[in-house]
């Protein structure tokens, strides 16, 4: 399909739709996966470079571009239609615990955001890691692994306290 497709695919179980990505002008199609799979769409919107994609309530989440700016993306999984794009990060990885978005932007930011169709709200920031910052977080009970190519770090989070 493309020359180079280094990012992690999507599946949104709400829609039953993989959403493949791939930067250089790759694209992005939607499959609907049932007992055959059917191309539903396909354009530029979203070109995931190396980062992953994540899904929730039918729509998929990303950075789209592979040199420059890489705005986070939301799409409708079933249509392809973008929903709103974010620049509040440079390109980067996520993982989606509950309603919470876990970012490692390419700069070395982590970050936590809340995300819907209707936008993103960034909770908090910090500069912990270098710069080419590619991997994707990953979190294991209560912890969230973070990485550049200098170093590891575990970040201990505590929940949420309600007001």
């Amino acid at each position: 399909m493309y020359d180079i497709n280094a990012a992690t695919p999507a599946w949104c179980e709400d829609a039953s739709v993989l959403v493949v990505s791939s930067g250089y002008d790759g694209g992005a199609p939607g499959i609907q996966v049932g007992d055959s799979a059917t191309e539903l769409w396909h354009h530029q919107r979203l070109r995931v470079h190396h980062t992953n994609m994540v899904c929730s309530g039918g729509v998929v989440y990303g950075s789209s571009g592979d040199f420059g700016p890489a705005p986070f993306t939301a799409l409708e999984a079933r249509t392809g239609e973008v929903l709103w794009q974010d620049r509040a990060f440079a390109k980067a990885s996520f993982v989606l615990a509950d309603s919470t978005l876990f970012v490692v932007d390419d700069d070395g930011t982590v970050a936590m955001a809340s995300i819907s169709a209707n936008g993103m709200k960034v909770l908090g920031e910090a500069q912990l890691l270098r710069a080419n910052a590619w991997r994707v977080p990953m979190l294991a009970g209560s912890r969230l692994y973070v990485r550049d190519r200098h170093r590891i770090i575990a970040l201990e989070l505590q929940p949420r306290r309600r007001r």
